[in-house]
């Protein structure tokens, strides 16, 4: 990758989220941290960013984008962040978990900071923004091609599915857009359908975070049946009759309630 296109790729990341990692960004663009402090250096004399301590922050007069997951009117925010909450209260200390793509998980690394000796592997550029520099919290970057969707930036191809291979997770916590009867969980980004089946094979148990719109729906890309979930996590609203298939089918399913 040219210097420039790095550049722009470090513009891009900053607008949507405000501030950059060094370590974050050499393990993203894979280059040296030497290289990634000499961009730093030639966009802050673009008057583009401001360097910080391991890291750089957007100047203040530009326009920032808001993150596509941190908007107060995303839809069903509310519940997501209930799920957020539920989800990482079962990531026990010196775990190793792997949170996916997509707003729910981010909510899921948002309540991880006073766990101890937690290692995150993602793909999700979100949730490596917001956990880096924390002391209790190691992530790991799943390396692969920089990609922006719906989902954010993330990182997907067929180097990300070569590095995770021969990793082993406690837990992995993913993120659907439909679940039915028929056809079971799915989800729109064929790569991601592709990826969330490998990472079946690698963990213990495959909890599914999924707010109460996303059943009853169909979607692109099949990644399991109904038994693909060892748990489900959804919210009070999620229907009765999904509830009752998965209590009668021995998979654990977690609905949460708004605080009070």
């Amino acid at each position: 990758m040219f210097a420039t296109e790095r550049q722009s790729k470090i513009k891009q990341i900053l607008m949507e989220y405000g501030k950059v990692d060094v370590n974050n960004l050499s393990d993203i663009l894979s280059v040296s941290e030497v290289t990634i402090r000499k961009d730093l250096e030639k966009l802050e004399k673009d008057l583009f960013l401001i360097r910080t301590h391991g890291g750089a922050v957007i100047k203040e007069d530009l326009p920032r984008e808001e993150g596509i997951f941190e908007s107060l009117d995303a839809p069903n925010m509310e519940s997501k962040r209930m799920i957020g909450i539920f989800a990482a209260a079962l990531i026990q200390d010196r775990e190793t978990v792997y949170l996916g793509a997509g707003s729910t998980c981010l909510q899921i690394a948002k309540n991880l900071r006073d766990k101890k000796d937690i290692i995150v592997i993602t793909n999700n550029l979100s949730i490596m923004v917001e956990l880096a520099g924390s002391p209790t919290c190691k992530v790991l970057a799943t390396g692969g091609e920089l990609d922006s969707s719906e989902y954010g930036i993330m990182m997907t191809g067929e180097i990300l599915l070569n590095n995770i291979s021969d990793m082993y997770v406690n837990k992995a916590f993913v993120g659907v857009d439909a679940i039915s009867f028929k056809r079971g969980f799915m989800i729109r980004n064929a790569f991601l359908s592709r990826l969330y089946s490998e990472l079946k094979n690698l963990c213990d148990e495959m909890i599914v975070v999924a707010d109460h719109t996303k059943f009853g729906r169909n979607a692109l890309s099949s990644i399991g049946d109904m038994n693909f979930a060892d748990k489900v996590i959804s919210d009070q609203l999620a229907p009765h009759d999904y509830i009752k298939y998965f209590f009668e089918n021995d998979t654990q399913i977690f609905t949460t309630y708004p605080l009070k």
